[in-house]
């Protein structure tokens, strides 16, 4: 039986082909996906939980997406809705882009080609997840497999892609409403055309992976450090994230009270007793308190009312108070 290759010129013929049949739903598609990421910048922003619900929310549009993408390919009928039904697949997304990441990392580390090599080995598995409902592993597996024999005809697509998309960038932004669509179509042929070679028998990834157990076997257990090493990475990131956010927005306290206490002394020739005086006298809507513990802050006016100090307690560098005296 015939094996099936692609050419680049052929499969970049393909995906323009896809969009200019469905272009103004993929615009509109498009115009979507940027109106829930814009919405998602402001949801990430959410103390402690913000990041989280972004990172499900952009899982939810990237299946919904790829789903959308897979069926237009094989001239199904597709809604705007579909974007957001593929969220029971999460946690099979989450730990393939985990796993795949880890593997990425481990690979650049080894003088960076084999990260290289690892990146394309495994770029279908997320294809594979959603087309054909594989779990994580097999997935994974698949990818490697049917990418076998490949990985240098997809490398120089994925050069040619990044040259689409660059041209896509300097048309104003919205060329990549045109160069995005047709990557995605691209690369959905190239991975259509390797999975039927798989499928007709052509290379099958039982036949592939027969050595495949005793390399798994070494890379299980490295994976799972990498899991461990990589969520502890990024809880740490995170956590040191909303203490910066919380820092800054103490900051922003201080120069509140700041002002309402000179703008009282304006009027008073002296500086309030308490900051509650000001919330009393109007030169404040609302006195404001600690992000962490809601307290409000330590505020000291000095003798004869002629100076004051705001004290506050940072969370990524010294504690400091902020002394006025007139």
């Amino acid at each position: 039986m015939k094996i099936q290759t692609f050419g680049i010129k052929e499969a970049v013929k393909t995906g323009w082909d896809l969009f200019k049949a469905n272009w103004k739903f993929l615009i509109v598609l498009g115009l979507l996906i940027l109106f829930v990421e814009g919405v998602n910048v402001f949801i990430s922003e959410i103390p402690y939980i913000g990041i989280i619900l972004s990172m499900i929310i952009t899982g939810v549009w990237t299946l919904g997406s790829m789903k959308i993408f897979l069926d237009i390919y094989d001239k199904k009928e597709v809604r705007y809705t579909n974007l957001f039904n593929q969220w029971h697949k999460l946690v099979p997304y989450f730990g393939i882009m985990i796993i795949s990441t880890v593997i990425m990392l481990g690979g650049l580390l080894l003088l960076i080609v084999p990260g290289i090599i690892a990146s394309i080995a495994l770029s279908f598995s997320l294809y594979l997840m959603v087309d054909k409902d594989m779990k994580i592993i097999e997935s994974i597996k698949t990818s490697w497999a049917i990418t076998q024999g490949y990985r240098w005809e997809i490398f120089i697509l994925g050069i040619v892609l990044i040259g689409i998309n660059i041209l896509g960038i300097l048309a104003l932004m919205f060329g990549l409403l045109v160069s995005i669509p047709v990557s995605f179509f691209v690369m959905i042929h190239v991975y259509r055309t390797l999975l039927k070679n798989a499928e007709e028998g052509n290379m099958l990834p039982v036949e592939r992976l027969q050595t495949a157990p005793k390399v798994f076997m070494i890379l299980g257990p490295l994976v799972l450090v990498g899991i461990f090493v990589a969520s502890t990475i990024m809880l740490s990131e995170i956590n040191i994230t909303q203490q910066q956010a919380r820092d800054v927005a103490r900051m922003a306290d201080v120069k509140q009270l700041q002002l309402a206490a000179e703008i009282y002394y304006e009027a008073n020739q002296i500086y309030p007793d308490t900051l509650d005086v000001m919330k009393n006298e109007e030169y404040l809507l609302e006195v404001p308190m600690d992000p962490a513990d809601h307290k409000v802050y330590e505020y000291t006016v000095l003798e004869d009312g002629r100076g004051y100090k705001i004290c506050v307690d940072f969370e990524t560098k010294e504690d400091a108070c902020f002394t006025q005296d007139n």
